[in-house]
């Protein structure tokens, strides 16, 4: 019996969400609606500018809002990742502490914590600068034998992939100890960005992967085939185990050589950040606690309805029961 259902190894980010005014906005010289990655000069800039406006912290990295809902589902978790001796880097080590997920790495001193400032203007707009700062300069030494093969499975973030000195040199690594220690791994395709630039170090985890996480543009990228159902076959032929997730369509999920056909919960969307996070991590905690895949995946997928009614990325309230509702809907 492993101490941890899930590690999960990726960026480690502070979400910071402001409620800002078109004026405000205005003076901050940005396109409404983008997604920008900034060096930590701009970002200081930026934040400089919305010091005086009320905000909103929250730890997060797409991987680690999937170990946040393990956790916060009741299942036991760890993160790897790297955070900066600053008040960001505090606030998510203490915040992680609180939802009792392992965080081993200490804070690097003199370092920046990675931060994503998310602007949300009075018309649902939502303009995010990410600096990655500290949390992309993982190492060899970010991660140990020891907390890999405490963990019934390895969750690695698929953008790690795009940092070939750092990300890619501790996921390479991780995934040779998980073959050592029998920890199962996971992957995340993350974007599909990372499927058309970092194809070779993708295939090499994919080959060595127990389980995949891909939405429909990621899985179509990956395997050239842009029918889902094709897409998701020739998938199967690559990895024991796949989820494909396709929105409003809901998933196609194949585990432990089950197939199921999962439909998505309508709802009218208010901020899609968060699904796939939230639905892996909510997957990953059902296979790991005894569900079944056909209600793991439904669950997930009502946590993902749940998360998409609500601003950010992490999902308000009470996760157990949301969990019970899915099952008994």
């Amino acid at each position: 019996m492993r101490k941890y259902n899930v590690l999960g190894v990726g960026h480690a980010l502070v979400d910071i969400l402001v409620d800002i005014t078109d004026d405000e906005f205005h003076n901050i010289s940005l396109e409404k609606g983008s997604m920008n990655l900034v060096d930590e000069v701009r970002q200081e800039e930026i934040l400089a500018g919305v010091q005086s406006i009320d905000s909103t912290l929250a730890s997060g990295g797409s991987v680690a809002n999937s170990v946040i809902a393990v956790s916060q589902l009741g299942g036991k978790a760890e993160f790897c990742g790297r955070l900066g001796d600053d008040t960001y880097g505090q606030f998510f080590r203490s915040e992680f502490e609180q939802l009792g997920i392992q965080f081993k790495n200490p804070l690097s001193k003199g370092s920046q914590t990675g931060t994503c400032l998310v602007l949300i203007t009075p018309d649902a707009e939502r303009t995010m600068n990410t600096c990655l700062a500290i949390s992309a300069e993982l190492n060899e030494h970010s991660i140990t034998k020891e907390e890999i093969q405490d963990a019934e499975w390895l969750y690695i973030e698929g953008y790690l992939l795009s940092e070939k000195n750092t990300g890619c040199v501790v996921v390479e690594r991780a995934v040779e100890i998980a073959r050592e220690c029998g920890t199962k791994i996971a992957v995340t395709f993350s974007d599909g960005f990372i499927v058309d630039g970092f194809r070779p170090m993708l295939d090499h985890v994919v080959d060595n992967a127990d389980l995949v996480f891909a939405n429909h543009n990621e899985a179509a990228r990956y395997t050239g085939i842009n029918d889902d159902l094709k897409a998701f076959e020739k998938l199967k032929t690559l990895v024991p185990n796949v989820v494909l997730t396709r929105s409003e369509k809901g998933v196609l999920i194949h585990y432990g050589g089950e197939s199921v056909d999962i439909p998505a919960f309508p709802c009218e969307p208010v901020d899609l950040t968060g699904a796939g996070d939230i639905f892996s991590g909510g997957f990953l905690y059902g296979v790991t606690n005894g569900y079944s895949v056909a209600d793991s995946g439904k669950a997930a997928c009502y946590l993902a309805m749940k998360v998409i009614t609500q601003v950010g990325a992490r999902l308000h309230g009470n996760l157990p029961k949301f969990w019970q509702e899915a099952l008994s809907a």
